[in-house]
């Protein structure tokens, strides 16, 4: 046997190929994050602490609530649903329990650029929502409102933009959205429905993805409106040593 043949054997059976048992923690921690990133930290103002935004919108008002909760389920039961089956597979006992959720024998459930990508960006972005929440305290709530004895946070967070709050929704809603679209993942493996159900899903979900970060990133304006005429000069004095509403250096 020839070395180069030698060698090239060896280097063969030294190929890397990922279990789809390193995916769990991801899709766990994926869960967590956007749970996080979608639940309230406070409970809802008083109608007096709304009462200074000129006409409360469509979140303010608690429309959406549902619609949130509803997300935040759909990315909990996904988690959940291909944890089960990656468990399914790598143990066969397991399979006649869940043969509903079981993708087709040739399965492509695997850790792909795809879902590494999102779930770096679903990780960052919850962080980055935990860590307005623990910066703004009492004062974050969902609802557009100054509550009583309000005062302009302009430390952590809000010391890098104006609004980190919905950039870290930004970054969860960009990760959700290439969750959504990963080719490893068991959804996009899913014989069981056709392509067009599966399809169609992807585009309902999609569409959920698009509204609320419509209706929060048009709050921006309105919110640095009522701060300025809250706060006068020290929300004017903040707006120049922090110019940018979410992306530092762009916008």
């Amino acid at each position: 046997m020839s070395p180069s043949f030698q060698t090239k054997k060896l280097e063969k059976a030294c190929v890397y190929k990922p279990t789809p048992l390193l995916k769990i923690p991801l899709l766990a921690s994926n869960a967590v994050f956007m749970f996080i990133g979608l639940t309230s930290p406070n409970p809802p103002p008083k109608p007096s602490e709304l009462s200074k935004y000129d006409r409360p919108d469509s979140i303010s008002r608690g429309n959406f609530n549902a619609l949130i909760h509803i997300i935040k389920s759909v990315a909990v039961i996904t988690a959940a649903a291909e944890i089960a089956v990656i468990l399914a597979q790598e143990y066969p006992s397991l399979s006649e329990h869940i043969s509903l959720l079981l993708p087709s024998p040739s399965s492509g459930l695997r850790v792909t650029k795809t879902f590494v990508a999102s779930w770096a960006l679903i990780g960052m972005g919850g962080l980055v929502r935990w860590w307005c929440y623990r910066t703004l305290g009492r004062f974050f709530t969902y609802e557009l409102s100054v509550k009583e004895e309000h005062r302009l946070v302009t430390v952590g967070p809000y010391s890098i933009v104006r609004h980190p709050s919905y950039t870290g929704m930004i970054m969860q809603i960009i990760g959700a959205v290439l969750w959504s679209l990963d080719p490893g993942s068991w959804w996009s493996n899913l014989d069981r429905f056709s392509a067009t159900a599966r399809n169609s899903c992807v585009v309902l979900w999609l569409s959920y993805w698009i509204i609320i970060p419509g209706l929060a990133v048009s709050r921006l304006s309105k919110e640095d409106r009522i701060l300025k005429k809250e706060f006068g000069d020290q929300w004017e004095k903040w707006s120049r040593v922090t110019p940018y509403k979410l992306i530092p250096f762009v916008y």
